[in-house]
């Protein structure tokens, strides 16, 4: 997963990430937030996803993607609406 940046990921929005683990279950890259890094070197960003009812629990799950192929994530439930529940995932990582 290291080898992807916020840059990567902002290409992708509005694109179907399937669950491995859930064939059916697909989530949507909806927005990718800039975050604050920790010190010069790093890069820090989240992901909001956007998925089905009912919702995931928190955990590391393999998505899979058409572009960037399969990642290891860990995701958070952190909203539940009528139409969708909302997903976070939080990263920093040292910049290559």
């Amino acid at each position: 997963m290291s080898d992807f940046s916020q840059d990567d990921f902002q290409q992708q929005l509005n694109s179907r990430f399937t669950v491995a683990a859930y064939p059916e279950y697909a989530l949507t890259l909806h927005q990718v937030c800039p975050g604050q890094a920790p010190r010069s070197g790093f890069e820090a960003f989240s992901l909001q996803f956007h998925g089905p009812n009912p919702h995931l629990a928190q955990a590391t799950y393999v998505l899979r993607h058409e572009a960037l192929g399969e990642l290891a994530i860990f995701i958070t439930p952190i909203s539940a609406q009528p139409s969708h529940v909302e997903y976070e995932a939080v990263f920093v990582r040292e910049l290559q």
